[in-house]
């Protein structure tokens, strides 16, 4: 991604996603280095925490794809 700070969204996401949850101080302060702050980081968390809820919610719920 040409964005810088769009690409370290992205990977802290990614981090978060494949290591379920555990990002390393490395990988926040790269986060913090592209100009978040702790409270974005959470705002990340949560983005992923509702994904989650609303996958599993979908596949119990049998939900039809569009």
């Amino acid at each position: 991604m040409s964005d810088k700070k769009l690409e370290a969204l992205r990977t802290f996401a990614r981090t978060l996603i494949e290591n379920r949850g555990k990002a390393t101080k490395a990988d926040l302060q790269d986060f913090f280095d592209a100009g978040y702050s702790d409270v974005q980081a959470l705002e990340v968390i949560l983005g992923l925490a509702i994904k989650l809820m609303s996958n599993f919610t979908n596949s119990i719920a049998d939900t039809p794809l569009d």
